[in-house]
């Protein structure tokens, strides 16, 4: 269904919001020291990476558009946006629970035998649980 691959994507996109407010605030700990890492170019191909200026970070806004602002700043929107996508994911979640219950309605009443529909459950390692 259409609904559940934008349901992946933006749980995809709210679990990268996630991870970079998780950098974010680090950085801030961690903010005079230059930081050294590894990042993985493709599979089992990495690089050895140097950050010098931890005071700002470029974030994604939309699919075209990056934004370098402030660690503090970068914050604030990873909360916003997470926020937002949350409300976009109970919306969709309700609108797969909706559609599925009419399906399987359907198939009752043209006299199908009743198959156990399919359960929509978050992963565990979901960035924040939704009360449904």
């Amino acid at each position: 269904m259409a609904e559940e691959k934008c349901f992946k994507k933006m749980q995809k996109e709210c679990e990268e919001f996630a991870k970079l407010k998780f950098t974010c605030q680090r950085l801030l700990v961690d903010a005079p020291r230059v930081i050294e890492g590894k990042t993985e170019l493709r599979q089992r191909v990495f690089m050895n990476m140097e950050v010098r200026d931890t005071k700002h970070v470029v974030v994604k806004l939309a699919d075209d558009v990056l934004v370098e602002m402030k660690l503090q700043d970068a914050i604030k929107v990873c909360d916003r946006k997470m926020d937002m996508l949350k409300n976009m994911l109970e919306k969709s979640q309700n609108t797969i629970t909706r559609l599925k219950t009419d399906l399987t309605l359907l198939l009752a009443t043209m006299d199908m035998p009743y198959v156990e529909p399919y359960r929509f459950t978050l992963p565990p390692d979901f960035p924040f649980r939704m009360e449904v």
